[in-house]
C-alpha cells in the first residue's frame, strides 16, 4: 500500500501546477521596455531599401505623378472652356444687340425715303394731269368743254 500511497503522491503532484516566483527559480526579473533611441541611430539602425524596391517606388510615384498631372490638365482645359463659352455668349450677345440696333437704323432712312418718293411720285402725277387737260384743251376743246 505503501506503493500505492506514494502513487497518489505523484498524481496529485501532476494534478496541481506548481507556483513558480522569481524567489524560487534563483533570478530576479523586471519589466522589459523598448530602449529610447537617438534620430541618427534610428538612421543607422534602418536596414537599406533594396534597389529594385526603390526603382520600383519611383517609378509609382511618377506614374500617379503623371496621372496627377494629366487630371490637373484636363480639369483646367474643361474650367478654361467653360469660362471661354461663356465669355463668347457674352460678346456674342453684345454683337447681336449691336446688329440690331444697326438693323432699326437701317429701316429709318429706308421709310424717310419712301415717304419722300410718294410725295414726289404725286407731284408728277398732278404736273402729268395738268400737261395733258392743256394739251387737250388747245387740240380738242369741243371734248373737254361738256365735262366742266
Amino acid at each position: 500500500m505503501s506503493n500505492d500511497a506514494g502513487s497518489n503522491d505523484a498524481a496529485d503532484d501532476r494534478a496541481a501546477p506548481r507556483r513558480v516566483t522569481a524567489q524560487a527559480a534563483g533570478t530576479a526579473w523586471s519589466r522589459w521596455q523598448m530602449p529610447v533611441m537617438a534620430d541618427e541611430q534610428l538612421a543607422e539602425a534602418a536596414p537599406a531599401a533594396e534597389p529594385a524596391a526603390v526603382a520600383d517606388s519611383a517609378d509609382r510615384f511618377e506614374q500617379e505623378l503623371a496621372t496627377l498631372r494629366e487630371g490637373a490638365r484636363r480639369e483646367g482645359w474643361e474650367q478654361g472652356l467653360g469660362e471661354g463659352r461663356q465669355a463668347a455668349r457674352g460678346e456674342l450677345g453684345l454683337q447681336a444687340q449691336r446688329w440690331r440696333q444697326l438693323m432699326a437704323h437701317l429701316d429709318q432712312p429706308l421709310a424717310a425715303m419712301d415717304a419722300q418718293v410718294e410725295q414726289e411720285l404725286a407731284l408728277l402725277a398732278l404736273a402729268l394731269a395738268r400737261q395733258v387737260i392743256h394739251a387737250e384743251l388747245r387740240t380738242t376743246p369741243e371734248l373737254v368743254l361738256p365735262v366742266i
